[in-house]
């Protein structure tokens, strides 16, 4: 429960930064309010926990508003289109291990063919990777890379 009970929250980018099971208890919360007749105004790029939350959504460009959609319209885009507005998958992420194993005694990380992808868009396509005790390893790259899906799935399989 929230301790000043306002009528209107404003929150920015409230999944930044959280994993899997903070971005669920969020959610949850954002669901709570919505239920008790709370006005939610939430700026975002990452909109798959929200799904089935928003009513609509406002595209920004540039200060201006470019669009506004319902939830069933952004489910609709072509590839092209998100790539062009930003917009992320409404889709949560899915991950295949075709073939990975995690070996206590040796702490070693083996992973083959290792594909994971927000509906249609492919994120991850990893055909061998090994990471090893004793080492400590960087996973590096551009924002959007994969990083944190790669980080997510190796939690995943302790």
């Amino acid at each position: 429960m929230v301790a000043i009970n306002p009528d209107v929250y404003v929150l920015d980018e409230p999944s930044s930064n959280l994993d899997v099971g903070a971005i669920r208890k969020i959610k949850e919360i954002i669901g709570m309010l919505k239920s008790m007749g709370k006005m939610i105004v939430i700026a975002e790029h990452r909109i798959y926990y929200l799904k089935d939350l928003v009513d609509r959504a406002i595209h920004l460009e540039g200060g201006k508003i470019a669009g506004e959609y319902s939830m069933e319209e952004l489910s609709a885009f072509e590839d092209a289109k998100r790539f062009q507005t930003g917009i992320r998958s409404i889709y949560f992420p899915k991950y295949s291990p075709r073939n990975m194993s995690l070996s206590g005694e040796d702490a070693r990380l083996d992973m083959r063919f290792l594909s994971f992808g927000y509906e249609k868009e492919q994120v991850l396509d990893i055909a061998k990777a090994n990471i090893s005790a004793g080492q400590i390893t960087a996973i590096i790259g551009e924002n959007g890379a994969g990083k944190s899906i790669f980080v997510m799935v190796c939690l995943s399989k302790q």
